[in-house]
C-alpha cells in the first residue's frame, strides 16, 4: 500500500511540471493563407485559398500589433467556423502553442464581435 502511495505521489510530483507547460491562449488577428502572406495579399487573399489548405499551404493567423504569424493547426475544430471568420479582421483565436511557439493548435475560432456606438441626441 505504501509503495503504491509513494508511486502516485511521485508521478503526480513530475507530471504538473509538465501540464503547466499545456496552456490556453488567445491571440487576435487576420486569417490568410502562407501562399497569400508571401505574395503579401492580406484583403485581397481569395475566399478559394481555403480550399487549397495543405502542409505546405496552412491557414495563418496574422497579428498586425506584434508582426507575428502562427500556423494553426486546424485538426481538432469544425471546418465550417473558417467559411465564417476567413479573411476577415479582429479574429479570435483560442489555443495551445505548441513547443515551436509558431503553431497554434486551435481550440476555437470566432470574429470579434464589432459594436457599434449608439447616439442620441445629446447624449453619448
Amino acid at each position: 500500500m505504501q509503495k503504491t502511495l509513494v508511486i502516485s505521489l511521485s508521478s503526480i510530483f513530475f507530471t504538473l511540471p509538465l501540464l503547466a507547460d499545456v496552456t490556453s491562449t488567445e491571440k487576435e488577428g487576420f486569417l490568410l493563407t502562407k501562399e497569400c502572406l508571401q505574395k503579401g495579399e492580406f484583403t485581397e487573399c481569395p475566399l478559394e485559398q481555403l480550399k487549397k489548405i495543405s502542409g505546405t499551404n496552412p491557414i495563418m493567423l496574422f497579428q498586425g500589433t506584434e508582426a507575428k504569424t502562427y500556423i494553426l493547426d486546424i485538426s481538432g475544430i469544425d471546418k465550417s467556423k473558417l467559411d465564417k471568420v476567413a479573411f476577415k479582421n479582429n479574429i479570435i483565436v483560442t489555443g495551445t502553442l505548441q513547443s515551436d511557439n509558431v503553431t497554434l493548435k486551435v481550440s476555437n475560432i470566432v470574429q470579434k464581435p464589432i459594436y457599434k456606438e449608439i447616439r442620441r441626441s445629446g447624449v453619448i
